[in-house]
């Protein structure tokens, strides 16, 4: 009849132009770019893997790739990379970027160079105000923290390193500081790794081994107390707190409260 005719002539259709976009829910998959992991460190390394339409004239990934049309076998293809820091791989088919993917790499151990960022509020960044291009994140600086609750790991670093009440406009020493040593290390293959522990206001006793909390625990007693702190009487003044205390463990193992005046 006419209209089971039609109705065929309309599911032809359909399945042609389903076809035509490249992929479907029976056919290929359209353009996909993935990594086997976001992070690595040499000597392992990082699978990217591609899908593709069957086809297509060219197939490259920059930077540092190239062609990879040759390696794309009925539209699919892997290759293996051992980036250095931060890295943006980017797929394109045809002349146009399709997909991208960014993964993080370390190199040997020697190649890491590790830095403690300890200190008050100008380490946990209180200058202002931030310069798009001069306070830009560099690929080859990574901070090891977390983020949101997040397991810990190596992250680009970028202002500010201790993002606690960041406004987005602060900037601190860490970042630039990193930036000047891997410049004077002039080697590619060399990573600065920041570790930051800042905190805005706390005093240098509380840094201390064994302190917890703002307490450490007396030898004598093996009572946790406050540390003693060593601010003047005008600083105590300016910033009255039942922490700003001056502290002395006797011999009889008690403890000596003074409180700044």
């Amino acid at each position: 009849s006419i209209g089971r005719l039609f109705a065929v002539v309309l599911l032809t259709t359909a399945c042609a132009m389903v076809a035509g976009l490249g992929g479907g829910l029976y056919g290929q998959p359209t353009t996909a770019f993935t990594a086997s992991s976001t992070f690595a460190q040499r000597p392992q390394a990082i699978d990217l893997s591609w899908t593709v339409p069957v086809g297509v004239g060219s197939v490259v990934i920059q930077p540092g790739i190239g062609d990879v049309l040759p390696a794309t076998v009925n539209g699919v293809g892997s290759i293996e990379v051992s980036p250095i820091g931060r890295v943006t791989y980017e797929l394109w088919v045809d002349g146009a970027m399709a997909e991208s993917v960014a993964v993080i790499g370390l190199p040997e151990k020697s190649k890491v160079h590790l830095y403690p960022c300890i200190g008050q509020s100008n380490m946990v960044g209180a200058g202002s105000v931030r310069d798009p291009v001069l306070d830009a994140p560099i690929d080859k600086v990574l901070q090891f923290g977390s983020r949101d609750g997040m397991e810990s790991q190596w992250v680009l670093a970028e202002h500010r390193l201790t993002d606690i009440g960041s406004t987005g406009n602060s900037i601190g020493m860490g970042l630039e500081f990193a930036k000047a040593m891997l410049a004077h290390e002039n080697d590619p293959d060399v990573v600065i790794g920041l570790i930051n522990h800042a905190m805005g206001s706390s005093a240098i006793q509380w840094w201390a081994s064994g302190v917890v909390d703002d307490t450490h625990i007396n030898p004598q007693t093996g009572r946790a107390e406050l540390p003693p702190l060593r601010r003047s009487p005008a600083t105590c003044a300016r910033r009255p707190d039942p922490r700003h205390t001056q502290g002395r463990a006797l011999a009889s193992g008690r403890v000596q409260l003074r409180q700044c005046r």
